[in-house]
């Protein structure tokens, strides 16, 4: 059944809220600092351990209980992060209990977030874009983020809830592909602004 006019304007009206909210302003040549309770550096095999760990990057903080690393510096490492995860942008913030974070040159390119669920707040002037999924698949470098598993966006507005939801953060759309919903329905659902009540003759 094909959507239908309104369910067509709700997407979009979402979308453009979510694409100008996410789209994280971070300053790649900032400095990076670290700080952690405990470190345990092993030079001879390029890995890291530490533990209530807070990594920041001018307006990015990256914060865990337990963070390992493959690789020394942040030109070329991989970092798996668990335990209360919460990375924080100019606009908003994501909470989880795990994430794989790649760095490459000196600045975060993927993140990859499991928890149950994920989620995350994004402000942009007077609107809170919210979403939620038990994976979520966060790609910098092409601004595209995939929720998988139980996915749900909204603005205040509108909400799309499905298996999987792809939003694009440059083209402002939001994609839901038959083939990735695995025989689950996408919903649309457009929430009527409250009416002020007339004043009196």
């Amino acid at each position: 059944m094909a959507p239908s006019r309104a369910s067509v304007i709700a997407a979009a009206a979402l979308a453009s809220t979510l694409a100008a909210a996410a789209v994280p302003e971070l300053d790649q040549n900032a400095p990076i600092h670290l700080a952690a309770r405990t470190t345990d550096v092993d030079y001879k095999n390029s890995t890291l351990a530490v533990h209530t760990v807070r990594i920041s990057q001018g307006a990015l903080e990256i914060e865990a209980d337990e963070a390992t690393a493959i690789g020394l510096d942040f030109t070329a490492s991989q970092w798996t992060l668990r335990g209360h995860v919460k990375i924080t942008t100019p606009d908003g913030s994501l909470n989880s209990d795990e994430a794989h974070i790649a760095f490459v040159a000196n600045a975060v390119t993927t993140a990859q977030i499991t928890g149950a669920p994920a989620s995350f707040v994004q402000k942009r002037d007077n609107r809170v874009a919210h979403g939620r999924a038990n994976h979520i698949d966060y790609d910098f470098k092409a601004a595209t983020v995939r929720l998988t598993d139980n996915a749900y966006l909204s603005d205040g507005d509108h909400e799309i809830s499905g298996r999987t939801l792809i939003y694009d953060m440059r083209e402002q759309r939001v994609r839901a592909s038959a083939d990735e919903q695995n025989m689950h329905p996408v919903e649309i659902t457009i929430i009527p602004k409250k009416q002020e009540p007339k004043p009196n003759p």
